[in-house]
């Protein structure tokens, strides 16, 4: 089997609503700690490699699989979330309270800007799905395990799926 599965990390507590220091630190929950063993009991074959974003919810779900699997490769990648606010508007902050700038991006649709330090355009999340695709066709053969995230993937997803080559501001409207 030459399969690639790109799973999302388990529940955070960013996902329930909590405060987020920054935006890579936000753990799993005692129910993403379920997910990520679940995860790890449905993987049917060994892996030929694993691979998680930086993010401490992905590499928390991705550890359970690591454990199962001790002899496989293990990389992170940038595969992380997209990260369209500034380091500045997570700090400290709930999804709650984020949520009106995260309107205002979406509203703005400016695919080539960033918003802060610590941010990324919508341009550069593009091209980290396709460096990840590209990185795919060079790793080993047999079942590839990405522990990622939900706009990351649907990145992914879009990235394959449409035939654009430089995301502007119609493609912006279209993903989100």
């Amino acid at each position: 089997m030459d399969e690639t599965w790109i799973i999302r990390h388990g529940q955070s507590e960013s996902n329930v609503g909590l405060p987020s220091a920054q935006r890579g630190d936000s753990p799993i929950t005692g129910l993403g700690r379920e997910q990520a063993e679940a995860i790890s009991r449905a993987i049917p074959e060994q892996p030929s490699l694993i691979v998680s974003s930086t993010f401490v919810r992905a590499r928390q779900t991705a550890e359970p699989t690591c454990r199962r699997f001790p002899n496989v490769t293990y990389e992170e990648w940038e595969v992380q979330e997209f990260t369209y606010l500034a380091h500045r508007d997570y700090q400290g902050t709930t999804t709650a309270e984020r949520r009106p700038k995260v309107l205002a991006y979406w509203k703005a649709r400016e695919p080539e800007t960033r918003q802060g330090p610590g941010s990324e355009s919508f341009v550069e999340l593009f091209e980290r799905a396709q460096n990840m695709l590209s990185r795919l066709e060079q790793a080993p053969k047999g079942l590839k395990l990405i522990f990622s995230h939900g706009q990351f993937m649907r990145a992914v997803i879009w990235s394959i799926m449409s035939d654009f080559e430089h995301p502007d501001r119609d493609a912006m409207r279209s993903f989100s």
